[in-house]
């Protein structure tokens, strides 16, 4: 992946549906949907039942009572997005009113079919806790913390096929059904981001979030399969932002430098929050202060990332409030994950605001050479344990964190 730094502007602070570009849901998305999948099971509101059920179903609900009240309810199961397609998963809330904890349901696809225990009687668990439905086989789980995994994709998540199996073979055996979430965090547009999906569908699992673009978009699929955007993200970069200004200022540097010094990227790398253009390297130090200065007497907001090498470099104009830290604290508070409880990993210099909030993080052993500099000095500062820099490559590397957390056996 491209290698980024940041310098502030003025007044600024640093097997899917559809082929790529097809399969963008127009649905209403929030990550604040996703919680009651994912967290800690009861998430300090008393006593549950979480149920994950195997099934080919599109859809699925239980059809459910409690002994306390014998009142039957129906209650839809949604899809977990990073058990690769296997799961789908309800949590209810215990009612016992002094009774024994006895649940009984029964499961249907709303269409006339129906899944029942041996007999034809309906199904039967009687203490709060994790449960799996299989093949007829009714399991309690044993427990665990769930765990919230913000990766990077190339060079951390991808790179090496065999150790993004095992990440995939660790995190559907030991995380899945603990309620943990699985994030991407990429510079890579969503059709970018499909592309590569299909390309490893073998070996990456799909996440439950996707932060793309720079930490500019959010996704999360739908019932579905279609990804759709968190729209209450969007709406807050509205906030202090203005495109039309930071375009303007944009337009002036490339008159400015001309078509041989500078230019707009491709449209597909451009969106309503993120301008940005490529700058021969002899040019760059002139755009940045020229891009700082007029978009500071706009008194628009920004964050700028420059990032590239070999010539050319990315300049990426962006809301103050984007960028790959601010999207993770945004789905870890919708989430309700503690900042223990996230981790944040990464290979390269665009990953030192990931890396930087208070989640815990993960350098990965084949960090590039920026990343490397900003760890041996944030080190001799101190950070408290907060981040592992492991010693094998790529998503082997994830691995490895995650167990010096205590959170892989």
């Amino acid at each position: 992946m491209r290698a980024r730094t940041l310098r502030q502007a003025k007044g600024s602070t640093c097997a899917l549906r559809g082929a790529a570009g097809s399969s963008h849901g127009t649905g209403q998305a929030r990550v604040a949907d996703l919680k009651r999948l994912h967290g800690p099971l009861g998430g300090g509101n008393g006593p549950q039942v979480a149920l994950y059920y195997a099934t080919s179903w599109s859809q699925t609900f239980c059809h459910h009572a409690w002994m306390a009240t014998q009142q039957w309810k129906d209650a839809k199961l949604e899809h977990v997005g990073s058990s690769g397609g296997k799961w789908q998963v309800v949590r209810l809330d215990v009612v016992s009113a002094g009774q024994p904890c006895v649940l009984q349901f029964v499961l249907t696809d709303g269409k006339g079919q129906y899944d029942k225990a041996h007999g034809g009687r309906d199904y039967q668990l009687e203490r709060p806790g994790t449960y799996t439905l299989e093949d007829g086989k009714l399991v309690r789980q044993g427990s665990g913390d769930a765990v919230l995994v913000v990766s990077d994709l190339d060079g951390t998540m991808v790179g090496d096929d065999a150790s993004t199996a095992a990440f995939k073979e660790t995190w559907l055996s030991q995380h899945v059904l603990r309620g943990s979430a699985l994030v991407y965090s990429t510079g890579r547009t969503l059709p970018q981001f499909l592309q590569l999906l299909e390309e490893k569908k073998n070996v990456l699992l799909p996440p439950d979030i996707l932060i793309s673009a720079v930490g500019t978009k959010i996704y999360l699929l739908n019932g579905e399969g279609e990804w759709v955007e968190d729209l209450n993200w969007s709406k807050r970069l509205d906030e202090e932002w203005d495109a039309a200004a930071v375009r303007e200022v944009a337009y002036a540097l490339l008159v400015r430098l001309g078509q041989d010094r500078a230019h707009f990227r491709p449209a597909v790398e451009l969106n309503e929050h993120k301008i940005t253009m490529g700058v021969r390297d002899d040019a760059v130090d002139e755009a940045m202060q020229f891009l700082q200065e007029g978009i500071g007497k706009e008194g628009v907001q920004t964050t700028l990332v420059m990032s590239g090498e070999g010539g050319w470099k990315y300049i990426d104009v962006l809301p103050q409030g984007a960028g790959k830290l601010q999207s993770l604290e945004y789905v870890r508070e919708e989430l309700g994950f503690d900042e223990k409880c996230t981790i944040a990993c990464g290979d390269s210099g665009n990953d030192i605001l990931l890396l930087s909030g208070p989640s815990r993080g993960i350098i990965v052993g084949n960090a590039q050479e920026d990343l490397r500099k900003w760890y041996e000095e944030i080190e001799g500062q101190g950070h408290n344990g907060r981040l592992a820099f492991v010693e094998a490559p790529m998503a082997g590397g994830i691995l490895e964190g995650l167990s010096s957390f205590g959170f892989v056996k």
